[in-house]
């Protein structure tokens, strides 16, 4: 019965408890437009309990937006456990540009990895001239 535990019933939890969802992205309307009321679920992110793995774009004006032909990344870690707190490392987009020779940057990207609320990282990545 042990086994069956270990073998079936563990990695169905961390399986259900994952989470990968693109739904937190903010949208921001424009002036005037009427807001649609928030029901439900739909509007939270759907996050998991043991881990979760997220891209938003920290640009939300895409319209006629060049792709680039450069493109950098650098991440910062967290590690928090109660009170203490421990980031180390750069995602400055200036520092990410600088470092990857890029002049004008043209959008960004932000990655997020979560794992049971004591390890996140964070990721931007860049894209430009």
């Amino acid at each position: 019965m042990k086994r069956l535990y270990i073998t079936l019933v563990i990695p169905l939890l961390i399986f259900f408890m994952a989470g990968c969802s693109p739904t937190n992205v903010i949208v921001i309307p424009q002036p005037g437009t009427p807001r649609p009321p928030l029901k439900g679920i739909t509007s939270q992110a759907y996050r998991g309990l043991v881990y979760t793995h997220t891209i938003t774009p920290l640009d939300l004006n895409m319209k006629e937006t060049p792709k680039g032909t450069k493109q950098g990344m650098s991440d910062v870690k967290h590690f928090s456990f109660y009170y203490l707190n421990f980031i180390w490392d750069s995602n400055a987009i200036y520092d990410i540009a600088r470092k990857n020779g890029i002049k004008t940057v043209y959008y960004a990207d932000l990655e997020t990895l979560k794992i049971l609320s004591f390890w996140t990282q964070y990721t931007v990545h860049i894209y430009g001239e």
